[in-house]
């Protein structure tokens, strides 16, 4: 699902049906993130998915390109959780952000 796709559904959805999750590393969370998204690292998604995810929820996985996020979306869906990877990742978010302020 496209970045646009994504943060139209989260606007639009209460917040306990959808989550952005960020699968980064807490580093690169903190240097820029979408605002209103949590960082579970993906060791965290691969190892204790149980710690971090409800499966009445729909989480959208995002990470810098979309390989770790794509890696996580997997393994989370194999193991029952409603999960969206989000294409082209933070490299997506920061071009639509730039193309937003300029519009």
């Amino acid at each position: 699902m496209t970045i646009q796709d994504v943060l139209r559904h989260i606007e639009s959805a209460s917040t306990n049906d959808a989550e952005l999750i960020d699968v980064r590393e807490k580093d690169e969370f903190e240097a820029g993130h979408v605002p209103g998204s949590r960082n579970v690292p993906l060791m965290g998604v691969l190892l204790n998915p149980d710690n971090f995810f409800d499966k009445a929820k729909t989480y959208y996985l995002i990470c810098e390109s979309g390989g770790r996020s794509l890696c996580g979306a997997e393994h989370l869906h194999e193991l029952g959780f409603q999960v969206i990877n989000v294409l082209g990742g933070m490299e997506a978010y920061w071009n639509y952000i730039g193309k937003r302020s300029q519009a």
